[in-house]
């Protein structure tokens, strides 16, 4: 196992980003098991967080006009309004799949605009942050896809997810 983790070149802060994420995922996945409704509005909580931490991480307390925004920020401003849509879409209507589609792409999102050596980032982050959200977005996704989530309540009657 050592050989495998001193293979991925993980810095200390990708560490703590997957310290943390480990962490947070066990309270995730206990919470899952015994109060799943909870589990899935505080998951839909997270995500929308994460829409407004990108939106933070991207302005940094810079007030810019529209007309001042740079092509990072547009694009990021964006990406934060499709989480933050895909949240409410999955809490409104209890259903997962808008859920998992924002956990998944936020995943990504982190870990290609954080780690992709052809995209420059002005956007100032915590060096542990992309790795934390990659693989706790990933695993709360994959959470979602292979186990049963009961939406089935009196609300959701007749619609399918």
């Amino acid at each position: 196992m050592d050989t495998i983790i001193s293979q991925l070149n993980l810095t200390s802060q990708d560490k703590l980003g997957l310290l943390i994420s480990g962490l947070v995922f066990l309270v995730f996945l206990v919470t899952h098991f015994v109060k799943p409704s909870l589990a899935f509005q505080f998951s839909c909580i997270i995500q929308a967080s994460c829409a407004g931490m990108t939106m933070g991480f991207t302005f940094g307390g810079v007030s810019n006009s529209f007309a001042d925004m740079t092509q990072e920020q547009l694009i990021d401003s964006g990406f934060a309004s499709l989480l933050l849509i895909l949240s409410l879409v999955a809490l409104y209507n209890n259903a997962k799949t808008p859920l998992i589609l924002g956990y998944i792409l936020h995943g990504c999102w982190d870990y290609l605009h954080h780690h992709s050596s052809s995209v420059h980032m002005e956007a100032a982050t915590p060096l542990w942050y992309p790795l934390l959200c990659c693989s706790y977005d990933i695993a709360v996704a994959m959470t979602y896809i292979f186990t049963k989530y009961p939406s089935d309540s009196s609300r959701n009657k007749g619609k399918t997810q």
